[in-house]
């Protein structure tokens, strides 16, 4: 058998070209071709590479690999896009930035500094980016900032200045859209307003302000980039803009000098800023027409879409693949190739419905294996197993060619692994499709509930627990009220996505650990005036002892009627080994294999890329 070669075929640093000596032609990125070992007497743009797995590089790439990676690469189209495949934090960055080199453009399209994307650079330094395109560490890619963004400038001069700082240049490599909307420090207070104002209802938002500045985009007084090149227009537009804000919430006060403290500070920023503004409409369409390649960076994921997501629980933009074309100004027929990229778990920031949510230490185990604290606001993620569902829905929305499993790395400390394969209604019937219902969605959370269930106060009452009850009751055969008793701190974890949920308390308790061994009097008597006894792992934890205990001290004594879990679960075995020094999909555990196959056979879509770890080499293509 031959040994593979390529050759340089053209040597602009932008369309850079080599072919195989099987005669394909390919992008190939020159930080590949440099890894490949080269004789030091041959010039690279005329010598034949002889590829070989004694090649020298960091890390080892034999043949088989690296034309693996190549093909994967080399076929997508001229214009492809990576997007998210649940809640966000999926990983979308790293995998963008891997393929930047192979691009000629990576583009943000939609959302704001809501978005989270973390990257390492070759030598692991971390750059967290939040308005940036992740292509920027790539010094021959144009990043462009869509018309569908809202920008925040006071954010994008901050990451500008930590990228130079750290020896990434910025200058001529980043474009930003005219008709991007602009997001003042005013949205992200009255954004803290609205939440407040929402009470136990809130989205909880990251209060960047991106759901107001949409909103005066949508009603139309919103200000745009383009704007900031006429100074003598612009006080006016924003003081109508400040006033609008001022009448439609009362805890923001607006006054004469806040007008002209903004106006001085746009017209620096103006300045600044005057040499990234483009008309991207043209750039990009242009780059096309050119036969260039454009790489579209999604924001957020298709289940915060505001269309397709679990509304209202969503972001403000379209994080689909509608998105791609609504945000760049390009052509449905020119999009190709989309890759959707999926955690090997879920996880979740913020309110909202998570059928596969774990609220016991297997949860924990994942937030802290995966280090699942949110890039934008730090708040610990909600962590749970994949929701196939889910997932199906996704590629059902945005006809993905490919996926990404990133951290598959984290799964290595389980001994089994679950994939939630279907949602049951509490009358036992198969949801076939994720639903668009909140209340539906409620219910597979209320048929995860114990046989026997209770709602307790955890304060010092007036908590409203009538509100949670009155909510419950239609699910249970008997509501009972036990005597009434003041504050008792008892843990109930399998209750308490729930309760924070509808009443946005989030600590709670249970019996079971203050009732191991004797039960004293003053611990019955502290008991709430609605209690109850509910299992912490997989029943059998001998909850009927207590009771009868517990028993005497109440008036009555309720059997709620027996609910199945809400969510089906298929269960795998898991491989207990270190996985992330891995870089062929052959040399994965079985069992990691396994888990990976099933994940295709179940959504119908190939994974072509697997993450396992969080570094630019920890990358398997398969």
């Amino acid at each position: 058998m031959h040994p593979l070669t390529l050759r340089l075929i053209d040597s602009n640093p932008i369309t850079r070209r080599h072919q195989f000596s099987n005669g394909q032609i390919s992008y190939l990125h020159h930080s590949f071709a440099s890894s490949l070992k080269t004789p030091k007497t041959q010039k690279f743009s005329n010598c034949s590479i002889k590829a070989s797995a004694s090649a020298t590089s960091s890390p080892p790439l034999d043949v088989s690999s690296g034309k693996l990676k190549l093909d994967r690469i080399s076929s997508l189209s001229q214009v492809s896009g990576v997007l998210g495949c649940q809640w966000g934090d999926e990983g979308k960055g790293k995998l963008v930035d891997i393929l930047a080199g192979h691009f000629d453009i990576v583009a943000r399209c939609q959302g704001g500094a809501n978005a989270g994307h973390t990257i390492y650079n070759s030598e692991g330094k971390k750059f967290a980016l939040h308005l940036v395109p992740s292509g920027i560490l790539n010094e021959e890619t144009l990043c462009v900032i869509g018309s569908g963004l809202v920008v925040h400038l006071p954010g994008l001069f901050e990451e500008i200045d930590n990228l130079e700082s750290n020896g990434v240049s910025c200058k001529g490599r980043i474009v930003v859209s005219d008709r991007a909307h602009l997001l003042f420090d005013f949205h992200k207070t009255v954004d803290g307003l609205r939440e407040v104002e929402l009470g136990d209802n809130s989205i909880g938002t990251t209060k960047r302000g991106i759901g107001p500045c949409y909103a005066n985009k949508m009603i139309r007084n919103g200000l745009r980039v383009g704007d900031l090149r006429y100074m003598d227009t612009f006080p006016q537009k924003l003081d109508l803009l400040l006033s609008d804000a001022a009448s439609r919430f009362e805890g923001f006060i607006y006054d004469p000098k806040m007008l002209e403290e903004e106006v001085d500070k746009y017209k620096r920023f103006a300045e600044r800023l005057e040499p990234f503004i483009a008309d991207t409409v043209h750039v990009v369409n242009k780059y096309i027409s050119d036969n260039k390649k454009i790489l579209v960076e999604g924001g957020q994921a298709t289940m915060l879409d505001i269309d397709f997501g679990t509304y209202p629980f969503v972001t403000s933009s379209s994080a689909s693949a509608g998105g791609i074309c609504t945000g760049l100004g390009i052509a449905p027929k020119a999009v190709g190739h989309l890759i959707g990229v999926v955690k090997a778990y879920t996880s979740r920031v913020g309110a909202g419905p998570f059928p596969t949510e774990l609220l016991d230490d297997v949860g924990d185990l994942l937030r802290k294996a995966g280090h699942e604290f949110g890039t934008t606001t730090g708040r610990p993620r909600r962590c749970g197993w994949l929701d196939i569902v889910a997932l199906k829905y996704c590629c059902l929305i945005n006809g993905f060619s490919s996926l990404n499993l990133t951290k598959l790395d984290v799964l290595s400390d389980f001994h089994e692994i679950k994939l939630g394969i279907s949602y049951k209604k509490i009358d036992g019937k198969i949801i076939e499709s994720f639903p668009s219902d909140l209340t539906v969605l409620e219910q597979l959370e209320i048929g995860s509930l114990s046989q026997v269930s209770g709602v307790l106060g955890c304060q010092w009452g007036d908590e409203g627990k009538g509100k949670l009850v009155d909510i419950l009751a239609g699910h249970f055969d008997i509501v009972a009220r036990c005597h009434h008793h003041s504050f008792a701190s008892f843990k109930i974890p399998k209750i308490s996505k729930l309760l924070n949920q509808s009443l946005g308390i989030r600590n709670f308790f249970t019996p079971i650990r203050c009732f191991c061994d004797k039960l004293k009097l003053d611990q019955i008597g502290s008991l709430s005036q609605v209690s109850g006894v509910l299992g912490c792992q997989w029943g059998d934890e001998g909850k009927g002892k207590l009771v009868d205990i517990l028993a005497g001290h109440f008036d009555i004594v309720a059997r709620c009627q027996e609910v199945e879990d809400a969510v089906e679960y298929e269960v795998l075995p898991g491989w207990k080994t270190d996985i992330s020094s891995i870089r062929k999909y052959a040399d994965l555990p079985q069992a990691a294999q396994r888990y990976v196959e099933r994940i295709e056979q179940l959504v119908g879509i190939p994974i072509h890329y697997i993450g396992v770890g969080p570094g630019r080499d920890a990358l398997i293509f398969k």
